[in-house]
């Protein structure tokens, strides 16, 4: 497994490649040791991780335990249909925010992905008139018929969601 992080002031994303397993486990376990403390907010992002185990998902329970406990946050983008169920089963699938993947393409999400996460909020990146479509409408309607709020870059400009006891609040540029 390759594990590459990222650090954005208070924020820490991790890119997970490969598989979460028994085995590899331990070195996400070390990196968030690392990498975490001091950290409001992490971001795992499941694109290309092929596998979690019940190794990995313990890990993610006492990361998500330790974020709660310090009033923190934990998102997981980009999750797989099979890895979805695991979530719903461990309590870890009420996702608040959700950054939509690949700039909110056709294939970003499925309606079952939506509907397990049941992200309160969307968030979508994509530059205004690109050539490539994005978001793509059935994207967005997914989204929709998930109840998810949606906020695209390309309408709303810069999008900045402030986290707090009292819920979350948006705010956009546009």
């Amino acid at each position: 497994m390759e594990l590459i992080s990222q650090t954005n002031g208070l924020d820490l994303t991790i890119f997970l490649n490969g598989e979460l397993n028994t085995l590899t486990a331990p070195d996400l376990s070390a990196l968030l040791a690392k990498e975490l403390p001091g950290k409001q907010s992490l971001t795992l992002d499941f694109t290309n991780c092929d596998y979690v185990s019940s190794a990995g998902i313990r890990v993610l329970l006492a990361t998500f335990k330790q974020l709660k406990a310090s009033k923190g946050t934990m998102r997981l983008t980009n999750v797989g249909e099979n890895f979805s169920e695991v979530l719903e089963n461990t309590g870890l699938h009420d996702i608040s925010i959700l950054k939509v993947g690949h700039h909110g393409s056709k294939n970003a999400l499925t309606l079952e992905e939506a509907r397990q996460l049941n992200p309160r909020i969307s968030l979508i990146g994509v530059g205004a008139h690109n050539r490539y479509g994005h978001p793509h409408a059935d994207t967005l309607s997914i989204l929709d018929a998930a109840g998810s709020s949606v906020f695209r870059t390309d309408i709303h400009g810069d999008v900045t969601c402030a986290l707090s006891a009292h819920g979350t609040s948006v705010t956009t540029m546009q």
